[in-house]
């Protein structure tokens, strides 16, 4: 199969576009993250391994052919090492993606997912609300349980430890509302 050549062209069309949407975002976030943290983490570890203390991926590349600090041009004073290398690593990953998603086994199983999703009966809209009304509600009582549970652990671990009622749990809570209505520490 040739490189730039798609495999099974029109079939799973949205489970192709969304894997690819979704491949899309991680990789430019992926570089993002390495041009903004690699700057200096990376100029650390380098600098510790070949033990220099000039940073090269954070500084603007004119610097790095010569020019001084006063003669870079805000035009491109913010391309730097790490920008290229981001740039690349994004080139690289998309071009490897592309393959990625192409693979016959891949590509077969997202136009699978996309005709089985095709076949499923999707329930209506009332069936939804009432579905997830239900899910909510237990999940609002179970977060009040977790809440109790947690004040009532809280206060009885930091009373076993020596601190005093009004400054852990339940205590700290009604220690803080007595003092908002009346102005004096309670």
């Amino acid at each position: 199969m040739a490189f730039m050549e798609t495999y099974k062209p029109g079939q799973g069309k949205q489970a192709r576009t969304f894997a690819a949407l979704v491949y899309v975002f991680v990789t430019a976030w992926m570089c993002y993250a390495f041009m903004e943290y690699g700057n200096s983490r990376l100029d650390r570890l380098l600098g510790s391994i070949f033990g220099y203390d000039t940073p090269i991926f954070a500084q603007p590349v004119q610097t790095l052919l010569g020019a001084s600090g006063d003669e870079v041009s805000g035009m491109t004073g913010w391309l730097t090492l790490s920008f290229a290398v981001a740039i690349g690593l994004f080139i690289v990953m998309m071009a490897w993606g592309y393959r990625l998603l192409n693979r016959p086994k891949v590509a077969d199983h997202l136009i699978g997912t996309e005709l089985e999703m095709r076949r499923v009966k999707w329930p209506g809209k009332a069936e939804v609300a009432r579905a997830g009304s239900i899910v909510v509600y237990y999940v609002f009582w179970l977060a009040v349980i977790i809440l109790l549970i947690d004040l009532v652990m809280n206060t009885v671990i930091g009373m076993l430890l020596g601190q005093s009622w009004d400054e852990v749990g339940i205590g700290k809570i009604v220690a803080g509302i007595i003092e908002f209505f009346t102005g004096t520490k309670g």
